[in-house]
């Protein structure tokens, strides 16, 4: 698989990594039934667990626009108090998201 951000989501909490491999590690195989992993193009990612280890792989599912309005929803949000506008491109989206300190890349919007 190429390269390119991915956008993990669980319930209200968004964290965004610059590829597959940096979710892949970052992610526990405990945690994945209950995440959705989605790249910048909006194509889903089903995650298996092999052995201890969290891989992704793309799926035939796409939707770019459903994305954005996530993002958009989750930038928006009082708590998070980031640029909406930035949900437009994905992957500026995820640039900014990804320059915060590694403490608060990961938000809690509930």
């Amino acid at each position: 698989m190429g390269p390119g951000e991915v956008f993990v989501f669980d319930g209200g909490d968004l964290a965004a990594y610059a590829d597959v491999r940096a979710a892949e590690n970052d992610t526990e195989i405990f945690d994945i039934d209950s995440l959705q992993f989605v790249r910048a193009d909006g194509t889903l990612l089903r995650a298996t667990a092999r052995g201890y280890a969290v891989h992704l792989e793309p799926t035939n599912q796409r939707d770019e626009e459903a994305l954005k309005e996530r993002l958009r929803a989750f930038l928006s949000h009082p708590k998070v108090g980031m640029d909406p506008g930035l949900a437009d491109d994905p992957a500026r989206a995820a640039a900014a998201l990804m320059l915060l300190p590694p403490g608060r890349r990961r938000w809690r919007r509930r």
